[in-house]
């Protein structure tokens, strides 16, 4: 079946055929670096920008927790720091800083959310059309936060050992981060990263009575 829009006279394929040129979109975005992504989005690429809030919302979503101890405040804040990011976007001279950026952002105002400010601004119009243009900023992250951790005691086990350790190996091993992303979002070398997640799995270990 097509679709025709006449204000243009162009035909337009609906159905399954839009929606499989959406998958295709989506698969080359998540085969696309950081950096591009980024400078799209520093121009108005929207997908560009959604592609970014999936990678990172739930490391954004996990530092505010951390620091609100809500998980709802975390789910406002991570939505605040996107649209501030986003909106921003223009004065980041170095793309290849965003994810340290971006985690400079989320910190600071769930601090902020923390010592009392109020913890969710009310939208703009601009920011109600960047949500509805990114599917990842308007579902909440912790309906799906430990979708990946299907083990209720491992679960359980991740919450007793040190933030440092457990936040590293949320990332590593529930949200697949490669080891380079995770030190860069927490300004870490990449040999703090690997201590870390060793340290974390041989906490693990003792506490689930593994030789």
């Amino acid at each position: 079946m097509t679709k025709w829009d006449l204000s243009t006279s162009r035909c337009h394929v609906s159905g399954k055929a839009e929606e499989s040129k959406r998958e295709v979109d989506r698969e080359r975005d998540e085969h696309t670096n950081d950096e591009d992504l980024v400078a799209a989005a520093a121009y108005g690429d929207l997908r560009a920008f959604d592609e970014l809030v999936r990678r990172y919302r739930y490391a954004v979503t996990m530092v505010a927790k951390d620091i609100t101890g809500s998980s709802e405040l975390a789910d406002d804040v991570a939505q605040d720091a996107f649209l501030t990011a986003y909106k921003a976007l223009p004065q980041l001279k170095d793309p290849g800083k965003f994810a340290s950026w971006l985690y400079t952002i989320a910190r600071n105002r769930a601090k902020r959310v923390g010592q009392g400010e109020k913890n969710h601004v009310p939208l703009s119009v601009i920011d109600e059309f960047i949500v509805s243009k990114s599917p990842e900023l308007s579902r909440s992250q912790f309906e799906k936060v430990d979708a990946k951790l299907t083990c209720a005691r491992l679960a359980a086990e991740m919450e007793s050992i040190p933030k440092e350790y457990a936040d590293a190996m949320q990332l590593y091993y529930a949200q697949e981060w490669p080891v380079e992303r995770i030190a860069s979002f927490f300004s870490l070398p990449q040999t703090t990263v690997k201590w870390r997640l060793h340290q974390g799995r041989e906490m693990l270990r003792k506490r689930l009575g593994e030789n």
